[in-house]
């Protein structure tokens, strides 16, 4: 039950129950003695029964406000630790680039490679030639001892698969 249909069912209980407690009023104020019809018996049952699904209807929407609340909470904490997973990442890579003695020319090409990005998206973002990006990346093969493209992305993504 969403939270509009639950706001809208406890807004029809209330009803319901403001409307018997009227008519029990009204009933109690018209008798002669302490002797209850079965009719008024019936009208303190359901509103009795009306108040305890309301009850419920209210219960249930407040855990679900905390089941959300605690949701977001953990949303929050994984993407911080996400974030902070990203950058360690990020440099591990970059020592790694720096361990292979690759110049930053060679570590931005890295970067965009492992990024998936073509020789030719490079040369345009870098402002070089396709041919420029191409030896570059073959000195970046060579100084990481990998033989291609595929070997050079798989180095630092095997540790992620099992």
């Amino acid at each position: 039950m969403s939270k509009n249909q639950i706001v809208l069912f406890s807004i029809f209980l209330l009803l319901v129950i403001t409307l018997f407690f009227i008519e029990l009023i009204g009933d109690l104020t018209d008798m002669a003695g302490w002797m209850m019809t079965i009719e008024e018996v019936l009208e303190i049952v359901l509103m009795l029964m009306s108040i305890a699904g309301l009850a419920y209807l209210l219960r249930l929407n407040k855990q679900r406000q905390k089941s959300i609340v605690n949701l977001e909470q953990q949303l929050t904490t994984a993407n911080s630790q996400l974030e902070k997973a990203g950058r360690a990442y990020s440099e591990a890579i970059i020592k790694q680039l720096q361990d292979w003695g690759l110049t930053s020319s060679e570590q931005e090409v890295a970067l965009m490679l492992l990024k998936g990005l073509s020789f030719k998206e490079i040369a345009s973002l870098r402002n070089t030639q396709e041919k420029t990006v191409r030896q570059q990346a073959t000195v970046v093969y060579d100084k990481s001892g990998l033989k291609g493209r595929h070997e050079f992305s798989a180095w630092f993504f095997d540790g992620f698969i099992s």
